[in-house]
């Protein structure tokens, strides 16, 4: 019995999604610590595309139990049209890629860029579990930067936790970087998310080229630890893309919608936040 109380306290969770209710970070709370580290659940994605979740790691067991970026993904899905080419950097197990996948339909394309080796071949694993949804989906093992080459990358503790590194340390591998403007060319794009801990800026100086044709929205997470700064405008993907012409917004809480209130520089944050750069005259 106390064995079954874990699962069921996870389909409570699924089931109600992003809405709020009292209690449920308690709730959650509970769930993570005494979940099934052996167990393996299914969870098919809007638009078709399947995840094969290993509740041995926190964030698959999360995406799982639907509690791990909704509300952004309900989002994505309002700005994504059929035929459209979205780009993940950072595509970890592929959620948001084949989120995207659904979306774009049999004329549009995903691109899905992961260098690290294990969380690589559980996005092929989820490619392929998803049929021709994930057929839309283009996986490459490099890591996206400035420029091409070599990086080090640290593996972290979870696949999701991986990251580039200036210098080698235990848990380090080498891999082979790309810069978005020499991988994709003139290629349209209508979103570029970035979750590469850390690297984001890095990834966009690469890229100049297609924020300033292509003007693509972006998506980046704003980490307070890892960028160094609570002030958002002190951010450096910020600044960058301010430079170019793009207006920081808050993500829309309420479904249907896309954009919610504009984010100045002064703002302040703590933990992390995922925001959406608007293109100019978009």
């Amino acid at each position: 019995m106390m064995r079954m109380l874990p699962l069921v306290a996870g389909r409570a969770l699924r089931s109600v999604g992003a809405r709020p209710f009292k209690g449920k970070g308690r709730l959650l709370h509970h769930w993570l610590r005494h979940r099934d580290p052996g167990y393996v659940g299914v969870r098919t994605l809007p638009g078709g595309g399947r995840m094969i979740c290993s509740f041995d790691v926190p964030y698959e067991a999360m995406v799982w139990a639907r509690q791990e970026e909704e509300i952004e993904l309900r989002a994505l899905q309002t700005l994504l049209s059929p035929g459209d080419h979205f780009v993940d950097c950072g595509a970890n197990v592929g959620l948001w890629s084949l989120v995207a996948a659904g979306c774009v339909g049999s004329s549009g394309q995903v691109t899905a860029f992961e260098p690290n080796p294990s969380a690589y071949q559980r996005l092929t694993q989820n490619i392929a579990a998803s049929g021709a949804v994930g057929r839309r989906v283009t996986a490459i093992n490099v890591a996206v930067a400035r420029e091409a080459g070599e990086v080090l990358f640290e593996t972290g503790s979870h696949h999701n936790l991986g990251h580039i590194v200036s210098k080698a340390a235990a848990g380090c591998i080498s891999v082979p970087a790309v810069s978005l403007d020499d991988q994709l060319g003139d290629t349209p794009i209508r979103a570029l998310k970035l979750d590469i801990e850390g690297g984001e800026a890095a990834a966009l100086g690469g890229a100049e080229r297609i924020l300033t044709v292509q003007r693509p929205w972006v998506w980046a997470e704003f980490n307070v630890t890892i960028s160094g700064a609570a002030r958002i405008g002190d951010w450096d993907v910020y600044a960058l893309l301010d430079r170019f012409g793009y207006r920081c917004r808050r993500i829309a809480t309420v479904p249907g919608r896309l954009l919610g209130p504009a984010t100045g520089a002064d703002e302040t944050f703590s933990g992390y936040v995922n925001v959406l750069f608007q293109p100019p005259n978009a």
